[in-house]
Parts: structure tokens; C-alpha cells; sequence
């Protein structure tokens, strides 16, 4: 975990100084400049956000929480806006919540995070309505079902213009994806891995 985590902080630092990297040497870079990049994915859990946010606090660092919609929508839901991902797709390893107070409760709870993670500097990004490993297969029009449903879910309760970022569900991604996400006004993607370094103005 150690050589991981040097590798990284030693990419990271390179890629924000201009230096190349060479694996097994030692990068000589300045004390600034240097960025690390700390993501949560799905951002289900209470205990998650409640920890996280009380050590971003106590460390000064701020987070970014990728959101996934079943976290925040009863089966029962559904029925108003059905979702056709699971029988186009397959099943989604997140599942929505069950009709139960407790679930409800816990829907108010997430939202309440949400809101008091931007409130403290954070950022909130888009994972997308469910977490199917294969939307790599999507077409245009669906990716764009996947997003409005996604604004559905988490507009309830959340003002979507503070959404900016997105990441594909197992980052399976295509090329429909992009033009998708552009014609929704996102401003920068997470998907790709460090074999597509992006580039970003701000």
C-alpha cells in the first residue's frame, strides 16, 4: 500500500510541476504545486459522509462525492418515473431503497450531507441514475435517459446547478457518452483513467 501510494503522490506531483516520470526514480519537483485528489463514490453510507466530512474539517482538505440515484429513491418511487436502465441493462450492484420509514428517513439524511458538504466547501458531482457495469453499450438517447433520471432523483432535494462533474458508473464509458454530457452542460468528466490524462482551465 505504501509503493501504491507513493506512485501516486509521485505521479500527481509530476503531472502538476510538468516533470516526466520515471518509475524506480525519484522525481525532483518543488514543494508546490503538489495535488491530491480524494473521490467517494456512490456516497450511500451515513456513517461515510459523517466521518468524512468531520475528518475533511479537522485536516482542512476538501472532497468530492460522486452520487449514485438509488441511493436516494424508494422501489416504490418507480412507479412515477419508471426506470428502464434494470431491464435494458441487467441488475445494478447498488439497489434502490426499500419502502420502509427508515429508508426514508435515511434518503433526508443523505440530502442533508449533501447540502452541508457545499455548505463547507465540498463538491458534489454525478455517478449517474445506477451502476451498471456495461453502459458502455448505451446509445445517445439513453445516456441521456440515465442523466435526466439521475436530475429526477437528486433534484428533489439538491440544486443541480452545483453539479459541474460526472463519472460513469465501473467508468464504462463511450464515445455517446461524451457528446451526452456535453449537451448537458457537465464541465468535466472522471471516467477515464491516467492513460487519458485530462487537462482542466480552472
Amino acid at each position: 500500500k505504501k509503493i501504491i501510494l507513493s506512485f501516486l503522490l509521485l505521479l500527481t506531483s509530476s503531472l502538476f510541476s510538468g516533470l516526466p516520470v520515471n518509475v524506480g526514480e525519484t522525481a525532483k519537483v518543488s514543494r508546490t504545486g503538489k495535488i491530491v485528489l480524494v473521490s467517494f463514490d456512490g456516497s450511500g453510507d451515513l456513517s461515510m459522509w459523517r466521518d468524512t466530512l468531520d475528518f475533511a474539517n479537522k485536516n482542512k482538505v476538501k472532497l468530492t462525492y460522486f452520487i449514485s440515484a438509488p441511493y436516494f429513491v424508494q422501489k416504490s418511487e418507480l412507479k412515477d418515473h419508471p426506470y428502464w436502465a434494470e431491464q435494458e441493462i441487467g441488475p445494478s450492484p447498488i439497489h434502490f431503497r426499500e419502502d420502509t420509514d427508515t429508508h426514508k428517513k435515511h434518503i433526508g439524511y443523505r440530502f442533508e450531507y449533501m447540502n452541508r458538504a457545499v455548505e463547507e466547501g465540498h463538491e458534489i458531482a454525478s455517478h449517474l441514475g445506477g451502476h451498471y457495469c456495461n453502459t458502455y453499450r448505451l446509445t445517445y438517447d439513453q445516456w441521456v435517459k440515465e442523466i435526466d433520471f439521475f436530475n429526477w432523483a437528486i433534484g428533489r432535494g439538491f440544486d443541480l446547478n452545483k453539479i459541474t462533474g460526472i463519472r460513469a458508473p465501473c467508468l464504462a464509458v463511450n464515445e455517446q457518452y461524451f457528446y451526452a454530457i456535453s449537451d448537458k452542460g457537465y464541465k468535466y468528466d472522471s471516467s477515464l483513467t491516467s492513460r487519458h490524462i485530462q487537462k482542466w482551465d480552472n
